[in-house]
């Protein structure tokens, strides 16, 4: 709600009943408004996060869980990568189906998944930074763009609107 009022506000030209705003505006350097805006999404946000991670099959399993993903069926020093399709029907409910997305080399439970078979992991289920997804929320569930956009749905919608 915050957000949309905020918005708003900045689509209404009515950003004076901020106290940094009224500042920006006195010191007349640059634009107030870019200003402003800037220093609030800074406030109001984190930056995103590229760093790489070391953990095992068995964290990585858990991990991709939490985004409806899975490793299984592991043979031959390989696992393949899953992910479960959810599509909602009219009158049956919910029907899911598990796709095949990928396979990767696997030495175990308890073996370090290498750099690039996460990097690869994460392009191949739609879970990389150009995803919206960072390191911060892929290993640490950090809000990530999609969790973001799913949270404010109704906002923006309303949005379109006011």
């Amino acid at each position: 709600k915050e957000l949309e009022n905020f918005t708003v506000q900045i689509a209404e030209r009515n950003l004076g009943k901020y106290r940094r705003f009224r500042e920006y505006r006195k010191d007349g350097n640059g634009d107030p408004e870019v200003r402003f805006i800037s220093w609030y999404l800074k406030q109001n946000s984190r930056r995103s996060d590229h760093t790489h991670h070391t953990i095992t099959y068995r964290d990585l399993d858990t991990i991709l869980r939490t985004y409806n993903c899975y490793l299984s069926d592991p043979s031959a020093n390989k696992i393949n990568v899953y992910k479960i399709k959810s599509r909602r029907r009219l009158l049956w409910g919910k029907t899911e189906k598990t796709i095949r997305v990928c396979r990767i080399g696997f030495p175990g439970w308890s073996k370090q998944v290498g750099k690039q078979n996460i990097k690869y992991v994460r392009e191949e289920l739609g879970l990389s930074q150009k995803d919206g997804i960072d390191s911060a929320a892929f290993y640490k569930q950090a809000d990530n763009m999609r969790g973001l956009i799913a949270l404010y749905e109704g906002a923006l919608q309303r949005l379109a609107y006011r």
